[in-house]
């Protein structure tokens, strides 16, 4: 965010007698319904120090005059995307311009010293808040009315003001050659890492690339091998770490790979850099996340269709390596996260006999997905199959309120019926091996699946992915909305034009704000994309319908 978002609170003041007099008949009719709204659907509370009681300011006929003033305060509704918002605040007083306005704040960063001005007189005022420059968030603002003239006490309300990046719309990004995005993840501040690859071959160079809350990039980092380093996915930590994954060719004379492993501070200064052999053979980095003791763990898999997970010190010292699966030749890894209580959680799928980290063989029904749990020490806590009768490839996994949830493609029937060739299928699970509820979804004729998912504030479920008609030519990103509660569909929108490649890879929700990352050839959101090749694309869109801010 180049420049900070101004928010201005509209205030209007009225008599004793247009407000009814009554000090305690204090609402707040704004709602937040999952919205990107800053309003807050708590009342706003108009207690007094007299209690708003008669007898306590005494039983003659001039009791009125001497009681406190009092404020209704009506919260605002953010609709869409608003950097401005009119608060009402009527205040009740026998005499109005005797009456003081103070404004206070929850959050001195989101609004600093300074960023709160009162202005005006009497029965029409104006509260300007200036939020600071770079940053996202909610904050309490506290309405506080004093009658100066009778010295009768003070009246407080409470405001809710939630205040959003800047980024709107379609932003492209890459190079000439085809771009692949891989991860799309943000920091507690908001901005945005994108991570993947562009051009193919020995000419393939890994990137990764920082967005501020305008959308302008911050730093850019392009990663080259002498056979071609191609970049997967990034870890991003609250405050601003990145580990990065690659699968690289370190030599000039040999197509043999290794597995990448980059990371950086806050601040886009190269921490570790450094490439192996995941189980000492062959090796493709996948992903790589960073726990919150700095330590740095990494998915690859093996040219033995093993999957390997590796703990790193912060430094980049090995610590320990396990073998989550050996698999057979549909065998793929494919994300790691950070779960509740600082445990591993390492996907993937597999057909035929999986054989888990303790030596345990699962055998699957054609391909499932697998999830395998590991403690911070490298035990393996637990490990599962998920999917049924059809090939199931699992993808992603997010926690909520107790519960987690797994996302990803299935061919199969795990909902009601198979909608298209390939449909996209979100389960709950309340516990390991407690199944909640599995939905699935897509388009008659459709190829489709879960690339991405994120979970709301509110609890709704996100997903993104990509509807095919035509696999890598005639295609769409997906963007789909799910109850928590039953997993029922809020909603789904699509992008993208008819007979070009588009392609959803990823999303992350942040700050209120819904971010998709994906690739397309054509136009998007009316924007022609001119970097050429298949362009890279940041999405910013509505979390309540889904649209394009």
């Amino acid at each position: 965010m180049t420049s900070p978002a101004v928010i201005t609170a509209a205030l209007l003041i009225a008599s004793t007698a247009a407000c009814g007099g009554d000090d305690t008949s204090i609402s707040d009719s704004g709602s937040d319904s999952g919205s990107d709204s800053g309003s807050d659907s708590g009342s706003d509370s108009g207690s007094d120090s007299d209690s708003g009681s008669d007898s306590s300011v005494g039983a003659d006929a001039d009791a009125a005059v001497d009681l406190p003033p009092t404020v209704m305060v009506t919260a605002p509704t953010d609709s869409a995307f608003a950097q401005s918002f009119d608060v009402a605040v009527v205040i009740a007083d026998e005499d109005v311009d005797s009456v003081t306005l103070d404004v206070t704040t929850s959050d001195a960063i989101l609004f600093p010293a300074g960023s709160l001005v009162v202005s005006g007189t009497g029965a029409n005022r104006t509260v300007t808040a200036t939020s600071a420059a770079n940053e996202i968030g909610t904050a309490t603002l506290t309405f506080t009315v004093t009658d100066t003239a009778t010295q009768t006490g003070t009246t407080t309300a409470d405001v809710d003001i939630y205040v959003h990046r800047t980024a709107t719309g379609v932003v492209f990004t890459g190079t000439a050659a085809t771009d692949v995005p891989a991860s799309i993840g943000a920091d507690n501040a908001g901005n945005v890492y994108l991570c993947g690859h562009t051009g193919v071959g020995a000419g393939a160079l890994a990137v990764a690339e920082k967005f501020d809350l305008a959308g302008a990039s911050s730093w850019a980092v392009s990663l080259t091998a002498p056979l071609g380093n191609i970049g997967r996915e990034c870890g991003v930590t609250g405050d601003g770490w990145l580990a990065f994954a690659t699968q690289l060719k370190p030599s000039g004379s040999s197509n043999a790979q290794e597995t990448g492993l980059y990371t950086w501070d806050p601040a886009g200064v190269p921490v570790v850099g450094q490439n192996y052999q995941a189980g000492g053979v062959e090796s493709y980095g996948r992903t790589a996340v960073i726990a919150a003791d700095g330590s740095v763990y990494e998915l690859s898999l093996t040219v033995a269709n093993d999957v390997e997970l590796v703990k790193f010190s912060g430094a980049g010292a090995l610590l320990w390596e396990r073998t989550v699966v050996q698999g057979g030749p549909a065998t793929r890894a494919t994300t790691l996260v950070i779960g509740p209580g600082g445990n591993i959680w390492a996907l993937g799928y597999g057909e035929g006999t999986l054989r888990d980290g303790d030596l345990v063989d699962h055998a699957t029904m054609d391909v499932d997905g697998f999830f395998a749990v590991y403690a911070p020490d490298g035990t393996l806590r637990d490990f599962e199959l998920v999917g049924g009768a059809g090939d199931d490839y699992l993808m992603r996994v997010a926690f909520y309120d107790g519960a987690f949830y797994l996302a990803g493609a299935t061919s199969g029937v795990l909902d009601t019926a198979l909608i298209g060739t390939r449909d996209w299928f979100v389960q709950k699970r309340s516990a390991i091996a407690t199944v909640s509820w599995t939905k699935q979804g897509g388009r008659a004729g459709a190829t489709s699946g879960a690339q991405g998912l994120a979970m709301g504030h509110d609890g709704v479920v996100y997903i993104t992915g990509t509807a095919a008609i035509t696999v890598g030519s005639d295609s769409k990103v997906h963007i789909t909305a799910l109850a928590s509660a039953d997993g029922s569909q809020l909603y789904s929108q699509e992008y993208g034009e008819a007979g070009q490649f588009t392609a959803g890879s990823d999303l992350v929700y942040s700050g209120r704000d819904l971010i998709v990352a994906g690739a397309t050839n054509g136009d998007l959101d009316g924007i022609t994309p001119s970097l050429g090749g298949d362009d890279a694309f940041i999405l910013f869109v509505d979390p309540t319908d889904g649209t394009i801010r």
